[in-house]
């Protein structure tokens, strides 16, 4: 199963992810809530993962991206490596990330 996700997570740092361009989606009341256009399905996003998708929606790099989120928590970096690809797997599994 390691292997796997290893395989998962080189394939992802090297990826250049945009947003799906039938997904809409806005702050509402503080929150990120993503609207999958083709599903008619919302998805809430934590403050993390909302994080995670505005700097995709930039297009800033992955490898930057978990670099950035890990400097806050060095003692963590490993946990934020994969709660970061974690999620871009999950969202791009739904269709609302694109490779």
């Amino acid at each position: 199963r390691e292997g796997g996700h290893k395989e998962m997570s080189a394939k992802l740092a090297n990826a250049l992810l945009t947003v799906a361009p039938e997904v809409v989606w806005r702050d509402v009341e503080g929150d990120l809530v993503l609207f999958d256009t083709r599903t008619g399905e919302y998805h809430v996003l934590n403050a993390s993962a909302s994080l995670v998708w505005r700097r995709i929606a930039r297009s800033d790099d992955l490898t930057a991206i978990i670099a950035d989120a890990a400097a806050a928590r060095p003692e963590q970096t490993e946990a934020v490596t994969r709660d970061v690809h974690a999620f871009v797997a999950s969202a791009t599994a739904l269709g609302l990330l694109e490779t």
